[in-house]
């Protein structure tokens, strides 16, 4: 472990161009009461703006939207604490996968033009 860092391990995959996942490791300054949706937000504002996830939460874990598997464990990331040195492993964890860790919520839209339309959306960025 790092102390002040948090390494963080995602498993990546855009369906679009990619064959099969593919894993990304990163080193995120440990700041009080970090989460894991913000490092999340620290990597794609710092290192990578193609990182797909959930950026808009409820904050208070009460919608489900920025669920992830946590080192083998479904977990909400607004809702899950990191300790400085932690090491973390980030999958997607469920359902059709959009772009890396942004899958297709259980009831929602998984219609494939509704899917290449978020897609596309996203590459304007």
């Amino acid at each position: 472990m790092t102390d002040g860092k948090v390494v963080v391990r995602i498993e990546r995959l855009n369906p679009d161009t990619d064959t099969s996942p593919h894993w990304e490791t990163f080193e995120v300054p440990y700041e009080q009461r970090h989460s894991v949706l913000t490092l999340l937000h620290y990597i794609y504002e710092n290192y990578d703006r193609t990182l797909g996830y959930r950026p808009y939460t409820c904050g208070r874990g009460l919608c489900n939207s920025c669920q992830v598997s946590i080192d083998g464990k479904v977990r909400k990331g607004c809702a899950t604490p990191i300790a400085a040195g932690s090491e973390i492993e980030l999958r997607p964890c469920h359902g059709v996968v959009i772009r890396d860790l942004a899958t297709v919520l259980r009831g929602g839209p998984d219609e494939p033009a509704i899917l290449a339309e978020w897609r596309r959306a996203g590459d304007d960025e």
